[in-house]
C-alpha cells in the first residue's frame, strides 16, 4: 500500500514490550529515561509564556520560508548573549533557518545536498532516528566510529575510508546524544578539511521566541543544578561499584553507564523493569557497537533518580 522505503521493521521489541506491560498493568515506575524538562519538577513561569503564545501576529499567515526574522533575530540575540559565545552558531539572523523540528533540519538537509542513492556519514553511537530520515529521503547512511579513550573522539582513519565518490555530507552532532561529547577545534578543523559542516515554526512559536528563550535565566540554572547533583550521586555509589563506570560527560544531560556484558543490554533494561520497576535505555537504541552500555537522564527528579540508581547498580552489576 505504501511505498517500499517504509517497510520498516514494525514488530514491537522485547524492551518495548516489557515497558509497555508494565505500564499497563499500573506498576509504579522510576523512569530514568525523561528527558523533556516540562516533565521533570523544574519551574518557570507558565503565565509568561502562554501570554507570549497569544501574540496577535500569530493570527495573520505571513510565511517565510526562513523563519519570521524576529524571531530568527530573537534566536542570534541568544547565541550572541556572553553566557553562550562559545557556540559555534551562526550571529546573525541572515545565517539562521527556523523549523520545526531537528528531524526535520535533517530531512532539508538531506534533500539539499543528496540525489537517491547519495551517502551521508554518520556518527555513532548517536541519534537513533537518522536511519529513519534516511529510508524516507531515498539517502544512504554509512557510520564512522566514536571511540572512547579518556572522552569521546571521532575515528578519523575509519572515516576518510568511508568516503566515496556518491559521499555527500559528514552529519556532526554537537553536542552528541545521547554520549554529550563535543566536538573539539582539532577535530572540527579536520573535519572542515574533509567537507564542508552545515547548521541548519508555526507562527505562534516564532512571536514567542524572545520571551522563551528570555526563559533560559530561570530554567538553565535548575539543569545545572540537577544534573550536577545527579552525576555527584551517581560518581558516589560508583566508587563501591568496581566492575561498572560512567563514562566521561562533556555536555547534555544523559549519561552513560558501562556494565559487565554477561547479557545483553536489552535483557538487563527488561530486568531492571520487571524485578526493580526502573527504566533506562539499553545501548543498542543508539548504536553503540558492543553491549555493556546503558543510558540514563541525568534531569530524572533527584529522588527518583537516587533510587533508580540504586537498583539499576545491584542488579547490573
Amino acid at each position: 500500500m505504501f511505498a517500499r522505503r517504509t517497510e520498516w521493521n514494525l514488530v514491537e521489541n522485547r524492551f518495548a514490550e516489557t515497558l509497555r506491560s508494565a505500564r499497563a498493568s499500573g506498576a509504579e515506575l522510576l523512569d530514568l529515561t525523561v528527558s523533556n524538562p516540562t516533565r521533570c519538577n523544574f519551574k518557570f513561569d507558565s503565565e509568561r509564556i502562554l501570554t507570549a503564545l497569544s501574540h496577535a501576529g500569530s493570527l495573520n499567515y505571513d510565511p517565510d520560508a526562513q523563519g519570521l526574522l524576529l524571531a530568527r533575530k530573537a534566536v542570534a540575540e541568544y547565541y550572541n548573549a556572553s553566557k553562550v559565545r562559545g557556540n559555534a552558531a551562526p550571529g546573525l539572523p541572515e545565517q539562521i533557518f527556523l523549523t520545526t523540528s531537528t528531524s526535520e533540519a535533517y530531512s532539508y538537509l538531506f534533500r539539499l545536498l543528496c540525489d537517491p542513492g547519495d551517502e551521508v556519514l554518520v556518527p555513532r553511537p548517536s541519534y537513533p532516528l537518522f536511519d529513519y530520515l534516511a529510508d524516507i529521503q531515498d539517502i544512504h547512511l554509512r557510520a564512522y566510529e566514536l571511540f572512547y579513550d579518556h572522552g569521546w573522539h571521532v575515528d578519523f582513519g575509519g572515516l576518510q575510508r568511508l568516503v566515496t565518490g556518491r559521499t555527500r555530507a559528514v552529519l556532526v552532532v554537537n553536542p552528541n546524544n545521547p554520549t554529550g561529547s563535543f566536538v573539539q577545534r582539532s577535530e572540527l578543523d579536520q573535519l572542515t578539511s574533509i567537507s564542508d559542516t552545515y547548521l541548519s515554526v508555526n507562527a505562534p512559536i516564532q512571536h514567542a521566541a524572545q520571551e522563551l528563550l528570555k526563559q533560559k535565566d530561570q530554567l538553565q540554572p535548575q539543569l545545572v543544578q540537577r544534573v550536577r547533583a545527579n552525576l555527584k550521586f551517581l560518581d558516589q555509589h560508583l566508587r563501591t561499584a568496581q566492575s561498572i563506570q560512567r563514562l566521561k560527560v562533556e555536555g547534555g544531560w544523559y549519561a552513560i553507564v558501562r556494565i559487565p556484558a554477561k547479557k545483553s543490554d536489552e535483557d538487563v533494561a527488561i530486568e531492571l523493569i520487571s524485578r526493580a520497576g526502573v527504566v533506562v535505555h539499553p545501548g543498542h537504541f543508539y548504536d553503540f557497537p558492543h553491549e555493556g552500555y546503558l543510558v540514563v537522564s541525568l534531569i530524572t527528579p533527584e529522588d527518583q533518580f537516587q533510587k533508580g540508581i540504586r537498583a539499576t547498580l545491584e542488579i547490573a552489576a
